[in-house]
């Protein structure tokens, strides 16, 4: 992961708090089904670089944690929306995205995110990065779906033979990239 993208710990508790980095709206809408507890840091870490990937403002991850529990950004994504001249787009994903009734989005007065002409254009670039992603990845999805069963019972095997640096390695460099590929 970058080091641009800024976290911050609570100086009271030590806990890990990103709501600390700016004055944005968060969300845990649509999340906390798939992340229902408290993630560990090497969970938390490996969830940061799978979202590195999914970049949609330059400088900033979609998520953010705060007490180790998963939250979106929903300044990020709303600015991201109308930096693309996609205001409606905001309305009709509201619901799902944050938790907000598409009719009670102009009363929550969701903080944006100061952005340049610049930063516009690069957004327009990582989102059209993201859609050719996410069409490659759907084509590809059956191939993954037979594949992945096999994979995973062949992990399995090799497993309880490795030592704790064979492990370690393991972990970075075959279940990492593989887990950032399963969330494509």
């Amino acid at each position: 992961m970058s080091s641009k993208y800024r976290f911050h710990n609570n100086p009271l508790t030590g806990e890990y708090n990103d709501s600390l980095i700016g004055d944005y709206i968060w969300s845990s809408n649509n999340l906390r089904e798939a992340y229902s507890d408290v993630m560990t840091p090497y969970s938390w870490s490996r969830m940061c670089t799978g979202y590195a990937e999914m970049i949609v403002l330059p400088g900033f991850l979609q998520v953010g944690n705060i007490c180790g529990r998963i939250y979106s950004n929903a300044s990020l994504h709303v600015t991201a929306y109308q930096a693309l001249g996609q205001r409606d787009s905001v309305k009709s994903s509201s619901k799902e995205l944050f938790g907000i009734d598409p009719e009670e989005l102009d009363e929550w007065d969701i903080p944006l995110i100061p952005i340049t002409l610049c930063d516009r254009v690069l957004t327009l670039r990582d989102e059209l990065r993201l859609m050719a992603k996410l069409r490659r990845s759907m084509k590809s999805i059956q191939a993954f779906l037979d594949t992945n069963p096999a994979w995973c019972e062949n992990q399995h095997h090799i497993l309880h033979v490795l030592g704790k640096d064979e492990l370690v390695r393991w972990a970075n460099d075959i279940y990492h990239l593989y887990s950032a590929n399963c969330s494509w």
